[in-house]
């Protein structure tokens, strides 16, 4: 899980690193495309209770802070600070970062490289290698979270700085490209998932619950994983979700029943484990109106109890990635197209 997490933000900060593919290209010619010089920054520093803190930098691209504690089985809560914004003042200039999140915390500090690692670029690329520079930053590092749910005094924090030079690469096929029978797997896989999302008009308040049932072709399969996302107020220029998740819950498909198995699915009950407490049941009364009942919530980081049914919260349930009751909000259906690691945000905050 971890892996893919990271594997998911190098995707990330590829796309706003620049990457620009021409229109019109066809998939069956070469494909030319560009990428720019850029200085990106990772600051890792511990906070109480439990906390890892991630500061990474993409120049003026953007900020993104992160605090995560990790749970003994394969999930995490979570807060994430991030900022796009244009015309940026430089926060990493000369050697010496400088960022301010809001009125919760100041980064600051000059990098101290300990080791210079050089990367050459991928076969088909051309352009000067990457350098990847690895130490340590000396200077003040503040942070208190909201509610105090971690707080950092530090005046030393590991960190590295990578180095992009701009290169132009040549491919038959874009980085994104996925083979046919990675294609195949998805759609096998798909065919025999159970989901279930709720969540608010905008989705401030957002909670899925995704089952992987068990195949011959698959039979290591049926997993289960649950996950929500709350956004909250800004810190400054900084918009803020929070964030708990749950994977790979080996043998935990009770807490994930869906009865009838009819396409699509017409009820369903949920009682996941902690931070989740309570339980919820999702119930098609007709083609176009259902009931999200129950005392479900999820315990937030800075947040506190947060509910996950009652008014102003509804919830569709799908086989599959297409096949959903018409009670699933249009707004919502857009976390059914993300992976399974990737927790959908938007901007509105939760009132």
């Amino acid at each position: 899980m971890r892996a893919k997490t990271i594997a998911a933000l190098v995707a990330a900060t590829a796309i706003a690193g620049g990457l620009v593919v021409p229109a019109g290209a066809s998939a069956a010619k070469p494909e030319h495309y560009s990428q720019k010089p850029s200085v990106s920054v990772d600051l890792q520093v511990r906070g109480t209770h439990g906390f890892q803190l991630d500061l990474f930098s993409s120049g003026p691209r953007g900020v993104i802070l992160s605090a995560t504690k990790w749970a003994s089985r394969d999930g995490a809560q979570y807060v994430s600070y991030f900022s796009v914004r244009r015309n940026r003042p430089k926060t990493f200039d000369e050697g010496r970062l400088n960022v301010r999140i809001g009125h919760l915390g100041h980064f600051r500090g000059r990098f101290v490289p300990t080791s210079t690692e050089t990367r050459e670029l991928d076969p088909g690329c051309k352009g000067d290698p990457s350098k990847i520079e690895t130490g340590f930053f000396a200077g003040s590092f503040a942070f208190r979270g909201e509610r105090g749910y971690t707080v950092v005094h530090s005046h030393r924090a590991r960190g590295t700085v990578t180095r992009q030079a701009a290169g132009t690469c040549t491919s038959n096929e874009p980085p994104w490209h996925e083979s046919a029978r990675e294609i195949k797997e998805e759609k096998e896989r798909e065919s025999n998932e159970f989901h279930l999302v709720a969540g608010t008009e905008g989705a401030s308040v957002l909670f899925q619950a995704r089952r992987e049932e068990a195949t011959k072709k698959m039979p290591g399969a049926g997993q289960t994983t649950f996950q929500a996302s709350i956004n909250g107020k800004p810190a400054g220029d900084f918009q803020v979700s929070y964030g708990v998740f749950l994977f790979g819950l080996d043998g935990d498909a009770a807490t994930f029943q869906t009865p009838n198995l009819a396409e699509p699915p017409a009820e369903a009950t949920l009682a996941p484990p902690a931070p989740f407490s309570g339980s919820a049941t999702f119930h098609l009364d007709d083609p176009k109106t259902a009931s999200w009942t129950g005392d479900l919530a999820v315990e937030m980081p800075g947040l506190g109890k947060v509910p996950l049914t009652g008014k102003g919260i509804d919830a569709g349930l799908c086989k599959g990635q297409t096949d959903c009751t018409k009670t699933l909000p249009k707004d919502l259906q857009t976390v059914l197209e993300a992976p399974a690691n990737v927790i959908v945000t938007v901007s509105k905050p939760h009132k």
